[in-house]
């Protein structure tokens, strides 16, 4: 049993182990709020997504903005500056871990559902900052390559009607 807890520990510093793990863990939170928003849309009739202006761009632009430009950007104003103000004011890493998903949920705020969705992406994605101790990679270059990887893959599930 300890034996199995040391591989664990020592498979989650291998960096494409660890980008596996939250990236899972991302697309959870993707899958759960795909499926409660189409719950809400069947059972009440409510349409709790609408569209944004990024849906209706062309995949050139998508592929800029929300799989490279933002990921970078969102990891250091969202995770990288909340995580080192708030730890230089002594905050326990729960607090930042909920001052950081909040302020990432209201930057995707274009509806109720959507800033749910941020909120809980904001959680995963500081969770890998804050336990992110490779020796190898920053924080901020894994949580970017998490980000990175989970906006192409909802951009991939959109352009083959996944979702």
């Amino acid at each position: 049993m300890i034996n199995s807890a040391v591989k664990l520990k020592n498979a989650s510093k291998n960096p494409i182990v660890f980008i596996i793990i939250f990236s899972f863990f991302l697309l959870i939170v993707s899958f759960l709020y795909d499926y409660f928003t189409e719950v809400i849309g069947l059972k009440y009739g409510i349409n709790a997504v609408q569209n944004n202006e990024v849906h209706d761009r062309t995949l050139t632009y998508k592929l800029i903005l929300a799989c490279f430009i933002a990921p970078i950007l969102e990891t250091y104003f969202f995770q990288s500056v909340p995580y080192h103000i708030l730890k230089e004011k002594k905050f326990e890493n729960w607090k930042i871990i909920l001052c950081s998903a909040i302020l990432f949920g209201l930057l995707h705020f274009s509806n109720l559902a959507y800033l749910l969705f941020g909120f809980f992406s904001g959680i995963v994605l500081i969770v890998a900052y804050i336990y992110w101790e490779g020796t190898r990679l920053s924080k901020v270059i894994i949580v970017c390559i998490i980000h990175v990887f989970h906006n192409i893959l909802v951009l991939f599930s959109d352009l083959v009607n996944l979702k």
